[in-house]
């Protein structure tokens, strides 16, 4: 798969998101059958599936793969733990939420926080 069309369905999503659902699926469906394990797809696919439709334990799932994939991607983090108490995971987001407290990398860039939830 070429990298750069691979980058750009991803940035096609993106930039749809939230305006034009039906081209952020169709963008984030070919991002993702070329390159399954892409974080930014795979991010922006757990956002859509919690803030969208509401299915959190599918957005649990994407924003898990997402971090299983690139664990120092620190925006999936506020959203994660979002989903998480939405779906009522309390203990889940708590442990998140105390991994995140001890990773450098989630305060040293200062974007861990539930207002700097943009991508």
């Amino acid at each position: 798969m070429d990298t750069n069309l691979l980058n750009n369905y991803v940035l096609k999503a993106i930039d749809a998101y939230p305006y034009d659902l039906e081209e952020t699926v169709e963008n984030l469906n070919y991002a993702l059958s070329y390159e399954s394990h892409n974080p930014y797809a795979l991010y922006l696919m757990g956002r859509l599936q919690a803030e969208q439709f509401g299915d959190y334990e599918k957005a649990k799932y994407y924003f898990a793969e997402a971090l299983a994939n690139k664990m120092d991607f620190i925006k999936v983090y506020p959203k994660y733990i979002l989903v998480l108490i939405w779906n009522h995971d309390f203990d889940e987001a708590k442990k998140i939420t105390r991994f995140c407290s001890h990773s450098k990398s989630c305060w040293e860039r200062r974007t861990f926080s539930f207002t700097s939830t943009t991508f």
